[in-house]
């Protein structure tokens, strides 16, 4: 086909009747290209009007969400349709970028041409599919996974018989279809030239994708490996959003593709029942985490219980990281860009033996970066943590420093190491270091230049090698300023300076992240399936969380602490249980006015706190209202109210009952 650039006009005529006979008295084209023949035949299968004005277009709303599902295909692309309109330097050509079905995502052109092809929705949001629009390079194209021209006549649809086009398929090195590079011409005849350079810009943004492409491997093979030092023992696998393993079993993309059609993987963290390759014919419960490089998602992250381990499978483990767990600075949960930086400095950090001091407010996590900062290091001694501002100030030099025999009345047979030699060899970890009293703000400073301690009645003194983590939720600048801290010992803290934001700076998707991760470890200890609904989520991720991770760790323990086993809390719920959520859930209602509101912000759970509320519609009758709007399709259900399928046979369960 590429080679027939230009039909004379008497075959050009002779198509035309083809066409014309064909439409109108069913007869079989003759004289035309077989798969044009072919095409033609499927648009009338498929009830496509072949006199329609325009073709389909989507409404303008829909266009944004449309490019934001491909923004990386329309990112990749850059410069690379205006080159290809550059290079051929034709009044009456458009050159177009579709989905891989057929939809137009961007388009240039010059001003008129562009305006007569919007005339019949050649314009961005067109569809050009086959059942859409009939036969046309675009739909062949797709169909054919292989390069289509349609010249004139050939189009199925009169509108477009002024028009002809060359469309190019792309595929990613993997195989999978990116969408489709397309020049269009209205009354124009294609050179050779235009088919060779529009294949050669077509490989360059295929190499641009595959490029992009392998830094989201990286990603998710890092992901992978942080996963499984947290699941130990169970099954962990990162697949891409195409349903190709990364890492953890062999490739097996059609095992995981019901997975995908199904639903079960979406934007945010959960759960979901299914038979999967993890779970070895059996249907069990795996969790699910996206995992995003920037704004994009790139794949997910899977733990299920690995069955064909010896002995009574173990649960799963999903376990924040705690002070015993962690092993290197990935154990460490968070996504958000802000906070992966901070980790960064924390891994290079690491390689030193220089003192570090950790800035954040309270509950940032500031002691969980310190032991990732020790176990990265690789040091042989151990952690020691001292909170400064917890021992009383008179003992503090004793704790810190150790004393000798008879240093004063009641000290132990002996004498007593400090902190400082209990650490040796490790790391020595200095929380709320501004508490620290100004007398011994001297010997700390003593210890950090010059690697000796002396204990309290002492008169030697003792060598340590010993890593100082500093931690303060204070300004100790201006401590210093004010003379409440020594500006040497300040300085010579302040060598590495990591400063770990608060909750709400890392973003509403590190919420989701981290509230997930809680919920699912939480329901993991005390055996519950306590879930959010939407808005539940939306007015954790829309609270200011001034006590940051913490905080929204204890809010998560105690809302799974309190609740039925297979609760569904909604915001009222959440309030009744966290008062400290009420001006947070008054903003957002004072933000909606009551308009438009979901029933399920409103309504309380059948079950919550163990009863029913009264006045006002359950969560019981406005799932019956969703399920009969939604003709009894569970999964449309369950991705209305941003729930589990589980979940929803659970709530028919019990209905029944």
């Amino acid at each position: 086909m590429i080679e027939r650039l230009a039909l004379s006009a008497e075959t050009q005529a002779q198509i035309y009747r083809a066409w014309e006979r064909f439409l109108a008295q069913g007869e079989e084209p003759r004289g035309v290209p077989e798969p044009i023949a072919e095409s033609w035949k499927a648009s009338r299968e498929l009830g496509v009007d072949p006199l329609m004005a325009k073709a389909p277009c989507l409404p303008d709303c829909d266009i944004p969400s449309l490019q934001q599902q491909h923004r990386r295909l329309l990112q990749v692309s850059g410069d690379i349709l205006q080159q290809v309109h550059d290079e051929i330097a034709a009044v009456d050509t458009v050159v177009i970028l579709s989905d891989s079905a057929g939809t137009i995502l961007d388009m240039v052109g010059n001003p008129a041409t562009v305006e007569r092809a919007r005339a019949v929705n050649i314009s961005v949001g067109g569809l050009f599919g086959l059942g859409a629009s009939g036969t046309n390079g675009l739909a062949l194209a797709h169909a054919l996974r292989t390069p289509a021209l349609v010249v004139q006549s050939q189009h199925y649809c009169e509108m477009l018989h002024p028009w002809s086009c060359f469309s190019l398929p792309l595929a990613s090195r993997s195989g999978h279809p990116l969408g489709i590079l397309d020049v269009t011409a209205y009354r124009n005849i294609f050179h050779p030239h235009t088919l060779a350079m529009l294949q050669v810009l077509g490989r360059l943004l295929v190499e641009r994708w595959d490029a992009e492409e392998a830094r989201d491997h990286t990603v998710l093979r890092e992901a992978f490996e942080r996963t499984r030092r947290q699941y130990p023992g169970d099954r962990v696998v990162t697949v891409t959003r195409w349903g190709d393993v990364v890492a953890g079993l062999p490739a097996a993309p059609t095992g995981w593709r019901p997975i995908l059609e199904g639903g079960f993987l979406g934007e945010h963290p959960g759960t979901f029942v299914a038979v999967s390759p993890l779970s070895d014919s059996e249907a069990v419960t795996h969790q699910a985490w996206p995992v995003r490089r920037g704004d994009d998602l790139v794949g997910w992250v899977l733990v299920a219980p690995d069955r064909r381990r010896a002995g009574h499978p173990a649960p799963s483990s999903a376990t924040p990281p705690t002070a015993d767990r962690i092993t290197s600075v990935d154990d460490l949960w968070g996504e958000s860009p802000v906070f992966r930086a901070v980790l960064e400095l924390a891994r290079r950090a690491a390689t030193s033996d220089s003192p570090v001091l950790l800035l954040g407010e309270t509950g940032t996590g500031k002691e969980l970066v310190a032991r990732a900062i020790h176990a990265e290091s690789g040091r042989a001694g151990p952690f020691v943590a001292v909170n400064c501002g917890a021992i009383p100030p008179d003992l503090l030099g004793s704790e810190l420093f150790g004393y000798e025999e008879g240093a004063f009345s009641g000290a132990r047979r002996g004498g007593k190491k400090g902190y400082f030699e209990q650490a040796e060899g490790g790391t020595l970890f200095l929380d709320e270091i501004a508490e620290l009293p100004a007398d011994l703000q001297v010997y700390l400073l003593r210890a950090l230049e010059d690697g000796r301690i002396r204990r309290l009645g002492g008169t030697r003194d003792i060598p340590v090698h010993v890593r100082v983590i500093a931690a303060t939720n204070q300004d100790l600048e201006q401590a210093t300023a004010r003379g409440a801290f020594r500006e040497d010992l300040f300085y010579r803290l302040n060598v590495v300076t990591l400063r770990l934001p608060p909750l709400r700076d890392r973003g509403p998707a590190e919420v989701r992240l981290l509230g997930a991760r809680f919920l699912e470890a939480s329901n993991a200890r005390h055996h519950k399936r306590v879930e959010l609904t939407p808005q539940a989520w939306e007015l954790l991720v829309g609270y200011s969380w001034p006590g940051n991770v913490r905080a929204l760790r204890n809010v998560i323990e105690r809302v799974v602490t309190l609740s039925e086993p297979a609760a569904c809390l909604s915001p009222p719920d959440l309030v009744a249980l966290c008062p400290d959520l009420a001006h947070a859930l008054a903003q957002a209602e004072a933000g909606d006015g009551g308009a438009g509101r979901s029933p399920t912000l409103s309504a309380a759970p059948a079950e919550s706190g163990g009863r029913r509320r009264r006045g006002g519609p359950t969560f019981h009758d406005s799932f019956e209202d969703l399920l009969a709007e939604l003709g009894g399709n569970v999964s449309a259900v369950a991705r209305r109210l941003g729930v589990s399928r589980s979940t929803i046979y659970r709530r028919l369960k019990h209905m029944r009952n």
